[in-house]
């Protein structure tokens, strides 16, 4: 797996967590969603989480990890 695929990837799951379907998605709903390989859709996390783009936390009803778009907050 090269970069570009990668890339390719992250750009896949990152229109995902921008289409508003969701506020948060979990590693379930993901893999489904983008039918990607575990592989794949865990080297296209990293590639956004590394980017500062999207965030994990826990579901507080589940305990699973989620994901969510990671929105900077600027103060004036």
């Amino acid at each position: 797996m090269d970069k570009n695929m990668i890339g390719r990837n992250a750009g896949i799951v990152w229109e995902l967590l921008t289409s508003r379907q969701h506020t948060y998605w979990s590693y379930e709903e993901l893999k489904s969603a983008t039918s990607l390989s575990d592989r794949e859709l865990n080297t296209a996390i990293g590639w956004l989480v590394r980017d500062n783009t999207i965030e994990m936390d826990l579901d507080p009803r589940t305990e699973k990890e989620r994901f969510f778009v990671s929105v900077p907050c600027y103060y004036f």
